[in-house]
This record gives structure tokens, C-alpha cells and sequence, in this order.
């Protein structure tokens, strides 16, 4: 009897012993599934977050690269700088170029690694919209060295901002341009000169109907020369005209 009630209470330990190794091994492989469950969560939402910001970065640059044209556009018309550089705009930014000959205006927008880049044809550039007119064209100065009236007229648009003139003359015997006067103002003056073909950096004049220019003046007599003159607008594009000096 005490044999068979030894070998019931063995029984009985071994038993109560085998529901607890299950129930850790049970546990063990709980904690695991649930372990590998919380990494791949954490890794779908880092993955849906990254392409997220990604999805906002590409908005980003391509309302930046709309906000672009919209710059440009606007300073077009009003004779503003519509050349841009790395503007910032919010936590985009943007840039453009514009094509003289195609009248293309090209805008990247970026944000963080996106980028977007667009680009339009616009019908008028401040090139289309300014007119050199040489009837009038005088010679003045005690030597004959200035050249006087020549008459910007703006065409279309609201405005045209003109920012350089290049001043170019057949015979060149190394005469130079020392002072230009526009609209009565002095845009230009320098004691070294400004030789033919050179590019003459001006007080920005914007043109809202039509401007003079009263004087050029050089370091001699220039009459009887072949003359070209070109002018520089703020986008960068270019008009000239050639006249003989009288």
C-alpha cells in the first residue's frame, strides 16, 4: 500500500512539474511572437513615415517650382528682377532660368532630396517689349564727343528695367565711354572709361513709357562712326540697334 500511494504522489509531482515547463515554454514563445510582432510594427510604421515625408517633400517642390513661375511671371511684367536664385519659400526652395531665344522660363522646386522641374513659353519677355528708336540721334560736347537722344520707348508689359548697355563702333581708334545720362539722370560715370564691346553696368533704369537717353559721352570725337548698342534687360536678354553717328 505504501508502494502504490509512494508511486501516486510520484505521479501526481511529475505531472504538476509537466504543466509548468509547458506554461514557460508557452510564455517563452509568447514573448517572442509578440517581440517579433512589435519590431515589424515598429518597422511598417518607420517605412510609412519615411514615405510619408516623402510624399510631402515631392508637394513641397512642385508648389515651390509653381511659386516659381508666379515670381518670374509677375516681375516680367512690372520690370521687376525675375532671375532666382535659391529662394527660400517655407522649407522649400526654388530657382529658374530664362530662355532669351525661346522665351522658355525654367523653375526647380526642391524640398529635402525631391525636385521638381517645369517649365513654360511666355509670349512676352522685356526684350519683345522695348524699342530703340535712333531718328533723332544728335552729336553734342565741345569735340563732338557725345552722342544725344536716343529714345527707349516700352511697348508692352507694365514696365521694362533696363541694368546694362554694350556700346560698340566701327572705326574703334580705342575711344572709351566716360559718362551716360538717362532720363536726366546720371546711370553711368567713370574716370578709366568703358572701351567698344564692353559690357557698361548701369544704375537700373525702368522704363514705364519711353526714356531718353541725353548723353553718352566719350573720350574723343565719335562722329562718323558706325554704332551698335545693345541693351541689357533684367532677365538677362538682349535688344540692340545700330545707327551712323551723325
Amino acid at each position: 500500500m505504501r508502494f502504490y500511494a509512494g508511486v501516486n504522489k510520484l505521479r501526481i509531482f511529475l505531472k504538476k512539474l509537466n504543466e509548468k515547463g509547458i506554461s514557460i515554454v508557452g510564455t517563452v514563445f509568447t514573448l517572442l511572437v509578440l517581440g517579433v510582432m512589435g519590431a515589424a510594427l515598429v518597422a511598417f510604421v518607420a517605412t510609412e513615415q519615411e514615405s510619408r515625408m516623402r510624399s510631402i517633400h515631392r508637394e513641397r517642390s512642385f508648389y515651390a517650382a509653381q511659386a516659381c513661375f508666379e515670381y518670374a511671371l509677375r516681375a516680367v511684367k512690372t520690370g521687376g528682377y525675375p532671375l532666382a536664385q535659391s529662394v527660400v519659400l517655407g522649407d522649400a526652395t526654388f530657382s529658374n532660368t530664362i530662355g532669351c531665344a525661346d522665351r522658355r522660363i525654367t523653375c526647380t522646386g526642391s524640398s529635402s532630396e525631391a525636385g521638381r522641374v517645369h517649365s513654360i513659353t511666355t509670349a512676352q519677355l522685356p526684350k519683345d517689349c522695348i524699342n530703340i528708336n535712333f531718328s533723332g540721334v544728335g552729336t553734342g560736347g565741345a569735340s563732338g564727343n557725345e552722342i544725344q537722344n536716343i529714345v527707349l520707348n516700352k511697348t508692352c508689359l507694365d514696365a521694362v528695367t533696363v541694368e546694362s548697355l554694350t556700346l560698340s563702333w566701327i572705326p574703334d581708334m580705342g575711344e572709351r565711354v566716360m559718362r551716360i545720362e538717362i532720363a536726366g539722370v546720371e546711370v553711368y560715370s567713370d574716370l578709366n572709361g568703358a572701351a567698344s564691346g564692353a559690357l557698361i553696368d548701369i544704375s537700373n533704369v525702368t522704363v514705364t513709357g519711353s526714356a531718353i537717353i541725353n548723353v553718352i559721352e566719350f573720350s574723343s570725337g565719335i562722329g562718323g562712326k558706325d554704332m551698335t548698342l545693345a541693351i541689357t534687360t533684367t532677365d538677362g536678354c538682349q535688344v540692340s540697334g545700330n545707327f551712323t553717328v551723325p
